[in-house]
């Protein structure tokens, strides 16, 4: 596979917070319209692609990726031109301290590095205890609330990790990782069934707003009620060393996801799955999570859908210096072909 770095640097880099995820939806919409598929897009923003069956009994495919990441909020201007702000998404206040992020005017035309200060940097007291996010400051160099003003930041700017994405070998260090990689799969997969023909419709495609309550594919699902769905999503990689064995190792593969916090998946699924994976010979990992996708609200709309869990793990994930390794995201995009090569509508009404 040629993986396009030019391409997946861009998803990683391009903001998109939750609510505002406006920049990122342009270049999915853009990629829809260079394929056969039809543009869907729902009254929140969840940006979607549809490729419709001759099969008159087509059963239906809901392929979800969330398109945005966690970031910032400006919720505040101070007269000395220091920025107050608040977090969007679950990010942990004790990364922050001297945090360089990238603070945006309102169409995304410029941009500025901002320095996180804790209050009371000098008191080494202070610094044991943690700030909450409401009580730090973003420094970008202004003298006055005027001079901030004059470069067009206001109240609900935007804020993201300032992260340059790099290629170390097989790794990856990026930002938006959660769930770029997710949106890249989903680019990949449009391109990869513009020409074919299947006997179910598939509606692919990115959702907003996950990272605080799963909200664009609650809403999204309820709409297109498919038959089954698949989800494409990032989970924490636990492999740093500890007693405990780690569950989640970058460069193991695939994850073969049991159960999350929201979600407990099909054994018919799982069955289904580690059938494909093993008869094709895919480099895989069982995985257990904490934390949840949005297969939690989608497998619950309307009368139940089953949901089919896709994705790889990273560290450090919601920040600006998540490690992912290309091996596992290669793997992934290859478990997706595959399922589309060996899923019809029999199937599908079969797993459900």
């Amino acid at each position: 596979m040629n993986l396009n770095k030019t391409i997946l640097s861009k998803l990683f880099e391009t903001p998109g917070i939750s609510g505002r995820e406006e920049k990122i939806s342009e270049l999915l919409i853009n990629h829809i319209k260079k394929t056969n598929l039809n543009l869907e897009i729902d009254n929140l923003g969840s940006v979607f692609g549809i490729k419709n069956s001759s099969n008159k009994k087509a059963k239906t495919l809901l392929i979800d990726a969330h398109m945005d990441e966690v970031g910032f909020m400006v919720t505040d201007i101070l007269k000395n031109g220091f920025i107050l702000f608040e977090s969007i998404g679950g990010i942990s206040n004790k990364t922050l301290n001297l945090q360089r992020l990238r603070i945006w005017n309102d169409d995304y035309s410029n941009s500025y590095t901002g320095i996180v200060e804790w209050p009371n940097t000098n008191s080494h007291k202070q610094l044991e205890k943690t700030p909450k996010t409401e009580e730090m400051l973003l420094d970008i160099g202004a003298s006055s609330k005027e001079e901030v003003s004059k470069w067009g930041i206001k109240k609900g700017s935007v804020i993201t990790f300032d992260t340059k994405t790099e290629y170390n070998g097989n790794r990856v260090i990026a930002k938006a990782v959660d769930n770029r990689v997710g949106l890249a799969i989903v680019m990949e997969i449009m391109n990869y069934i513009k020409d074919k023909e299947f006997d179910f419709n598939i509606i692919i495609g990115g959702s907003v707003q996950e990272e605080i309550g799963l909200i664009g594919a609650r809403a999204f699902s309820y709409k297109s009620n498919p038959d089954i769905s698949i989800v494409i999503d990032v989970s924490p990689a636990m492999d740093i060393p500890t007693k405990v064995e780690s569950n989640g190792i970058l460069g193991a593969g695939t994850m073969l996801r049991h159960k999350d916090a929201r979600t407990i998946y099909s054994k018919f699924i799982i069955k289904y799955l580690k059938e494909i994976i093993i008869k094709n010979n895919i480099k895989y990992q069982d995985y257990f999570s904490k934390g949840g996708t949005n297969a939690g609200v989608i497998h619950l709309s309307r009368e139940g859908i089953r949901t089919i869990p896709i994705g790889i793990v990273a560290r450090n994930l919601h920040s600006g210096s998540t490690v992912f390794d290309l091996e596992d995201y290669k793997e992934t995009l290859k478990l997706m072909k595959l399922i589309l090569n060996d899923i019809n509508s029999n199937k599908i009404v079969k797993l459900r």
